[in-house]
């Protein structure tokens, strides 16, 4: 955490350095936009650091993935904290930004959690599988269903790209719903029954597929 702490430090004294600050005239004050959880808490921990360094960070918190880029193209904030660089390249190519990363920082393991399968051998055939419409997650989604022997994926696709249309084999007959926020996505996971949810984070009770951001898997 230390580590990831100082990176935050030397990226916004880059940025500080690139745009002049928040345009209230003071120089070392920054407003940065993150979704409540984990980024705005993470933020929150940086903030001692980057006094040391002179720098006051403004935290503005979001509960979706749509206004933290609408406000960054406004003006309305300095920068963001709460996408990858997939999502974020396909949201400049749909939507037109004029805006671009100044750094990786950490990415979330992605897990397909569920209140009612404690196994593979629990999922039911015709069990639906909710994610994201984050075109960016549904590879490491996919990846993870193949892994665990549920699907299997065309061999000719690159993983990270794949999507539900590149499922060559699927034993137990899943369906796939991508039409959701991500931010409400914990929620279906409280409501939706018998049913696997795909999420960022661990904000669920139960787990038994993870991916780690670059392709590798945890140990559970």
């Amino acid at each position: 955490m230390k580590r990831l702490l100082v990176t935050f430090a030397l990226l916004f004294i880059l940025l500080l350095a690139a745009c002049g600050g928040s345009g209230d005239g003071d120089s070392n004050e920054i407003t940065v936009g993150a979704n409540s959880t984990p980024h705005a808490i993470i933020l929150e921990e940086a903030k001692p650091i980057l006094e040391e360094q002179g720098i006051t960070l403004n935290i503005e918190e979001y509960q979706d993935y749509v206004l933290p880029n609408d406000d960054l193209e406004n003006g309305e904030i300095d920068a963001n904290y709460f996408q990858h660089i997939p999502y974020l390249e396909g949201q400049i190519e749909e939507i037109g930004y004029d805006f671009t990363h100044i750094g990786g920082i950490h990415i979330e393991p992605m897990g397909i959690y569920s209140k009612d399968f404690n196994s593979l051998d629990e999922i039911p055939d015709g069990t639906e599988v909710l994610m994201s419409r984050s075109v960016a997650d549904h590879g490491r989604i996919l990846s993870l269903l193949e892994r665990e022997g549920l699907i299997k994926l065309d061999e000719n696709v690159d993983k990270v790209d794949a999507t539900p249309d590149d499922i060559v084999e699927n034993p137990k007959n899943l369906t796939f719903s991508y039409d959701y926020d991500a931010a409400y996505l914990p929620e279906l996971y409280e409501t939706e029954e018998n049913t696997l949810v795909a999420i960022k984070h661990r904000l669920c009770h139960w787990s038994r597929f993870e991916s780690n951001g670059d392709g590798t898997h945890p140990r559970r």
